[in-house]
């Protein structure tokens, strides 16, 4: 199984002591993120092959990620450096009850993803294809590979799995029409229940899942936090309720969702097995800070929460 994705990786600080706001935070902790970078581990330790096509710079920065993608079996052969650039950078605050992010990335190297990277080749070859919401909106360029890999993937008959993103359907009214254009091209949109109510307009769980199947998708996933997720697929509606974890830190939750409902979907398991599934993944991504290491689920771990 192998699975293209595209977007942004980054570096991410979280402050010391943790719950500390970023203006009094003693020092800053280093990790590797991006929701592409952790839906395309996930993919690995789920046992599939992911290929990460986005722009890094040629500072310490990119080193990093480009080692810790390695580390995880991530193919980077398909990181393109730009010269003189370096990585996104962004800071996490949790002095509040929900993190808030800052971001240093307007010149940065991911921006740079653009249509060149893409090519018909690459998403032929594929089983699957993956972006986030956000990479529509880090720069026209990234939006048009986008749109490019979206179109190639519909020619060719290879499913494509979109992950909306909040923070885009609050900017512009151009940014949410080019997300309802990539939801309509799409087989899997996997929103969670504030984005679902955004794209839809209703408030109800079900109607959500309704609403965004008449766009043309074949599965919809709308994930409730730590309540599970309801998950449409095949002509089915099932609900799964969530897993009882511990919740160190909750960033990359919904990307480990959609990486493992996305290795469910290609295994053509039932909607009930999918949706357990992929609440296992998010549910295990929250018991440690960051992305990598011990923040991802393991095959070992997603099967022995799944027959708990």
């Amino acid at each position: 199984m192998r699975i293209i994705v595209l977007g942004e990786i980054l570096v991410e600080f979280f402050p010391q002591p943790f719950e500390a706001a970023l203006a009094t935070a003693s020092h800053y902790e280093r990790y590797a993120g991006g929701a592409p970078l952790t839906f395309a581990a996930v993919v690995e330790r789920l046992g599939g092959t992911s290929v990460l096509v986005a722009a890094v710079g040629d500072d310490p920065f990119s080193a990093y990620l480009r080692q810790a993608l390695s580390d995880e079996g991530v193919g980077t052969d398909r990181l393109r450096t730009v010269a003189g650039k370096q990585v996104g950078l962004v800071f996490h605050d949790n002095s509040r009850p929900e993190t808030a992010f800052v971001f240093y990335r307007k010149v940065a190297a991911g921006t740079e993803l653009n249509p060149d990277d893409v090519d018909k080749a690459l998403i032929e070859g594929a089983d699957i294809v993956y972006f986030p919401g956000t990479t529509l909106q880090i720069s026209q360029s990234a939006r048009d590979a986008c749109l490019k890999a979206a179109h190639l993937a519909k020619e060719a008959g290879v499913p494509l799995i979109v992950d909306p993103n909040l923070r885009l359907l609050h900017s512009s009214f151009e940014d949410r029409q080019c997300l309802e254009k990539v939801i309509r091209m799409a087989a899997i949109v996997t929103p969670n229940l504030q984005e679902a109510q955004a794209l839809t307009g209703v408030a109800e769980p079900v109607e959500m899942g309704k609403n965004l199947l008449a766009l043309g998708p074949r599965t919809v996933a709308v994930t409730l936090a730590d309540k599970g997720c309801y998950l449409w697929h095949k002509g089915e509606m099932v609900y799964a309720p969530g897993h009882t974890v511990e919740t160190v830190e909750p960033t990359g939750a919904g990307d480990a969702f959609a990486a493992a409902l996305c290795m469910g979907f290609l295994r053509q398991w039932p909607a009930q097995k999918i949706a357990n599934y992929a609440n296992a993944a998010g549910a295990l991504a929250v018991k440690a800070v960051g992305h990598l290491g011990a923040a991802l689920p393991t095959r070992e771990a997603m099967e022995a929460l799944c027959t708990k």
